[in-house]
């Protein structure tokens, strides 16, 4: 019976744990059917290995609703990624002096947003965000999903 309850808590302690993607995103303006082209904005922190996999995830989501990458597209779309240290304790494998609950990691969280911007008059006409909060390391593939989040669905 004991090894049952300390298997129990351990699952609801890890599963604390578990990431969830938090979506927010909505249309200003709805692009145009026959001109869903685009071009993609410079990226702050350009030779950031995750910036770089941040825009080409969200490209990837782009392209797989339709739309098109060209020099002189109609939409620009701005890409911001982030990653911040979480404010629980960062004791990892104490407890917590308040509660004695163990603390089993630090969490991060990841954040990708995005702006598609009308390029002939600078009218923004979507905005989107995906956020993931999580213990230790990203997993791979973190930021393909963050990407298709952050994008939504026509």
């Amino acid at each position: 019976m004991r090894s049952t309850s300390l298997s129990a808590l351990l699952a609801l302690a890890l599963t604390s744990c578990a990431p969830a993607i938090v979506r927010d995103h909505g249309w200003i303006e709805r692009p145009v059917a026959q001109d869903r082209s685009f071009v993609l904005g410079a990226l702050p922190g350009g030779a950031d290995p995750q910036a770089r996999q941040a825009r080409d995830a969200v490209r990837a989501a782009l392209v797989a609703q339709g739309y098109r990458e060209a020099d002189d597209g109609r939409y620009r779309v701005d890409i911001g990624f982030g990653q911040f240290a979480g404010t629980a304790s960062p004791l990892a494998g104490k407890t917590a002096p308040a509660t004695g609950a163990i603390i089993l990691c630090r969490r991060q969280s990841h954040r990708l947003s995005v702006a598609m911007i009308k390029r002939s008059d600078g009218t923004v006409v979507y905005r989107g965000a995906a956020s993931l909060a999580r213990c230790g390391t990203a997993p791979a593939g973190m930021i393909a999903s963050l990407a298709e989040a952050a994008i939504g669905s026509d």
